[in-house]
């Protein structure tokens, strides 16, 4: 098994910094609360791969990031 920062994510943490490559983001939109809704798709440095592999086995975590204004998301 290959060793990972991204395998050692806890749920439901306030912080977490990681250093990685976004792969994939939404635009932010407005939810049915009123509030904005953003997510990204991030990997790390030991998920890369050479491009020939299946989209499926890539490991990478979302992050979901919510805002009361559309400036609040990234």
């Amino acid at each position: 098994m290959i060793y990972s920062p991204l395998d050692e994510l806890e749920v439901n943490q306030d912080q977490v910094n990681i250093y990685g490559v976004v792969v994939d983001a939404s635009l932010p939109y407005k939810t049915s609360n009123n509030k904005y809704v953003c997510t990204i798709k991030v990997i790390d440095q030991s998920h890369n791969t050479l491009g020939n592999e299946a989209r499926e086995s890539y490991k990478f975590v979302n992050c979901i990031f919510h805002g009361k204004r559309i400036e609040d998301c990234p």
